[in-house]
C-alpha cells in the first residue's frame, strides 16, 4: 500500500512540476503505471523476506537495524551495474532478481513496455529467491541459539 501510495504521489508532484520550463516532457499513462507497479510489487515481498533474514542473526533491535541498513545498497548496485558501462539489456537479464526489476522499470518509465513473458520470467525469479529468504529464516527459528542468543 505505501508503495502505491508512494508511486501515486510522486506522479503527482512531477506532473505539477514545472518540467516544459526545464525543456523536459513528462508523459506517463495508466499503461506506463501499470507496468511500473507490476515490476515493483514483488520486489516488497523480496526485500521484506531478505530484511527479516539478516535481521534474524542480529543480538539486538540495534543491530539488527544495522545490519538492514546495509542492504538498501543493493538496489542501488542494480542501478550502477546498467548505468556504467553502456550496455543494452537483454531478455536475460530479467531473471537477476533487482536487475530484472529495474531493466522492466526503465524501459516502462521510456516508454518501452516489455513483454508479458519478461514480467512473468522476473516475478517467478524474485518470487522464488523471496520463497528461498522465508525458507531459510523458518530453518533458523528452529535453532535455539538464534532463538535465545547463546
Amino acid at each position: 500500500m505505501s508503495l502505491v501510495l508512494t508511486f501515486g504521489l510522486r506522479l503527482i508532484a512531477l506532473e505539477r512540476a514545472p518540467t516544459h520550463e526545464m525543456g523536459i516532457r513528462f508523459d506517463v499513462g495508466a499503461t506506463e503505471i501499470g507496468a511500473v507497479l507490476a515490476a515493483v510489487l514483488p520486489l516488497g515481498l523480496f526485500s521484506s523476506a531478505v530484511q527479516m533474514l539478516v535481521a534474524t542473526f542480529a543480538r539486538s533491535y540495534k543491530e539488527a537495524q544495522t545490519y538492514v541498513s546495509f542492504l538498501m545498497f543493493l538496489p542501488m548496485l542494480a542501478a550502477l551495474v546498467s548505468a556504467l558501462p553502456p550496455i543494452d539489456p537483454v531478455p536475460w537479464m530479467t531473471l537477476i532478481p533487482l536487475l530484472g526489476q529495474h531493466i522492466l522499470v526503465t524501459n516502462a518509465i521510456e516508454g518501452d513496455i516489455p513483454s508479458l513473458l519478461s514480467f512473468a520470467a522476473s516475478t517467478v525469479t524474485i518470487s522464488a529467491a523471496t520463497l528461498v529468504c522465508l525458507g531459510f529464516t523458518a530453518r533458523l527459528f528452529y535453532r535455539e541459539k538464534i532463538i535465545f542468543g547463546w
